[in-house]
């Protein structure tokens, strides 16, 4: 008598076939210094805008506890 076939049997021929749609990656060392050059002039870039002041002008304080004091938009009159 044939003993069932367990899940992995069953699926065993479906992984080996959707495996080839997926191969190993493998490493290519120009491609590999190409991503590595990008990278790097890219946190250079991100280095650059550190040293420059982000805002223009002086900043300013938020009147916050004068929004506060003001009613909210579910008690005004027209709702």
């Amino acid at each position: 008598m044939d003993r069932p076939a367990t899940p992995r049997q069953h699926y065993a021929p479906f992984l080996e076939h959707i495996k080839s749609y997926f191969p190993a990656p493998v490493s290519d060392p120009l491609l590999d210094g190409y991503f590595v050059h990008t990278v790097s002039r890219f946190l250079d870039q991100v280095d650059d805008l550190k040293t420059r002041a982000p805002l223009l002008g002086l900043g300013r304080r938020s009147p916050y506890q004068a929004r506060r004091a003001r009613p909210s938009p579910r008690s005004s009159p027209l709702s």
